[in-house]
């Protein structure tokens, strides 16, 4: 998508991205245009995903469960079993192979936590920026971005009373 072009009668660009566009005159969202002396007022709303959420939760605690349920049997298994004189010896070997493993897979934490830092950033819900327009309720912004939403309701914030101060 286009970045949308700054109008030339606007006087100062407070936020600009691919589809928003506030100025001290005006906000333009995906190519519609509201002037600023036309919004009465204007609010946010936040709605959670709480179903994600507790999906996600129980993923989690099954994944664990998993994980235990499996080591605890394998340990078992090799307590049982009779290896005869080699049976240090094995479960030697086997506590080495397990730590390389554990090491290696730490590698592959690394990338798993960025993107958990980079959901936890970008924040969870849906975040909507309404407005009064013409005495019509009308739903400006909707977003998953929390980050990108603050930007944004903060210049359009800033905007409205810099037009409002007598």
């Amino acid at each position: 998508m286009a970045t949308p072009e700054v109008p030339s009668w606007s006087m100062t660009v407070l936020y600009q991205d691919q589809a928003v566009i506030v100025t001290s005159s005006t906000i333009v969202v995906d190519g519609e245009r509201y002037g600023l002396d036309r919004l009465n007022y204007v609010w946010h709303r936040h709605r959670r995903r709480l179903a994600s959420h507790g999906h996600a939760l129980a993923m989690r605690i099954g994944a664990v469960t998993l994980a235990a349920g499996l080591v605890a049997s394998f340990v078992i298994a090799l307590m049982a079993a009779d290896f005869g004189q080699y049976t240090w010896h094995v479960l030697t070997g086997v506590a080495l192979i397990t730590t390389v493993l554990l090491a290696l897979a730490g590698f592959g934490v690394d990338p798993l936590l960025e993107l958990l830092d980079r959901n936890h950033e970008r924040g969870h819900g849906i975040h909507q920026i309404w407005a009064s327009v013409d005495g019509r309720e009308t739903l400006l912004l909707e977003t998953r971005d929390e980050f990108r939403f603050g930007k944004i309701y903060r210049a359009l914030r800033r905007a409205i009373e810099a037009t409002r101060t007598p």
